[in-house]
């Protein structure tokens, strides 16, 4: 089978004697539905690929929000305590209460992180090997 001036395949054809028009016709067709087939699955991948970067970008941006809310807590307590050197024992221990509050959420944020990873599941992937045409001849395909 040929597309253009490409070989895209073999295809053979028992039964009835057919007309070189007529088995070109059909190859022809085949060859077209076969290459349609692969742009449609080249779109998806594509298309499944762009959705991957997508989920990856909304995953980080989470992430960074998730860290960043209790890392800003804990800098404002922090330079709060630093700069008032004379600051009294009650707002000393809300300070270091915040500072102590907001690890804890992140020690349970990193957590639950590690087993959520645990759940993905790994990648699959699929192993074309290549055959001789010669061979594929002996072998009819049947539908």
């Amino acid at each position: 089978m040929r597309l253009g001036v490409r070989a895209i395949g073999s295809l053979g054809i028992s039964g009835a004697r057919l007309s070189r028009q007529t088995l070109d016709a059909v190859g022809s067709l085949v060859a077209i539905a076969i290459e349609r087939a692969r742009a449609v699955e080249q779109l998806g991948q594509t298309e499944a690929e762009r959705q991957g970067e997508r989920l990856k970008s909304a995953l980080l941006d989470s992430v960074t929000h998730d860290f960043r809310t209790p890392l800003t807590s804990m800098k404002a307590a922090v330079t709060s305590l630093l700069a008032s050197k004379k600051a009294d024992a009650a707002q000393r221990q809300e300070l270091l209460s915040i500072i102590n509050e907001e690890c804890d959420r992140l020690t349970t944020w990193l957590r639950r992180l590690r087993k959520w990873r645990g759940w993905m599941p790994a990648r699959s992937s699929c192993t074309l090997h290549p055959r001789r045409s010669r061979k594929l001849s002996r072998e009819p395909l049947r539908i």
